[in-house]
């Protein structure tokens, strides 16, 4: 059994949340000023959208910070010999036996698990401490799965190769 967390917000994640945070009371006071200088109707419609814009984009780098943080403190993913356990960051765990994945597979660089239609787990291996080895052993488990050892490309896992054909198509 191998259990798996998740990494916790990098310092220079941090840091720029602290220089959006000052652009964001910069970009404000400059609103506030331009407000008071201006009398026109328009330009304070524009300048109140441009404030909701900068207030909209600090709320979002925090929110991602915050569950960056939550998912660290509390997430984690337990690979066991016959089940997968995932722990999300409001601690709910869900325990899931590898037989009953339907499709198991990487796109894009992260491990897509998906479990009676839903997509259960979707995560990169560079979020996790040593996840490459989560992705490796979850894929061969999948794979390995009810199968009497003939067949090495059941359920669509194909185990990667080099080969580079010569041929020309």
């Amino acid at each position: 059994m191998k259990t798996f967390h998740y990494l916790p917000p990098a310092p220079e994640e941090q840091k720029a949340f602290v220089a959006q945070l000052l652009g964001t009371i910069v970009a404000l006071a400059m609103i506030v000023a331009a407000w008071m200088f201006s009398h026109e109707t328009r330009m304070h419609a524009i300048l109140a959208g441009v404030a909701l814009g900068v207030i909209y984009l600090l709320a979002k780098i925090a929110w991602k910070l915050e569950v960056k943080a939550q998912r660290a403190q509390n997430a984690e993913i337990v690979l066991d010999e016959d089940e997968l356990r995932i722990t999300d960051r409001s601690s709910q765990t869900q325990t899931i036996s590898i037989k009953d994945i339907e499709k198991c597979d990487v796109r894009g660089g992260r491990l897509v698990v998906i479990h009676q239609g839903h997509r259960v787990l979707e995560v990169g291996a560079r979020e996790l401490f040593d996840g490459m080895t989560l992705v490796q052993e979850l894929l061969a488990k999948w794979a390995g799965k009810g199968s009497s050892g003939n067949d090495s490309s059941q359920n669509g896992f194909k185990p990667p190769t080099n080969f580079i054909p010569l041929d020309p198509r």
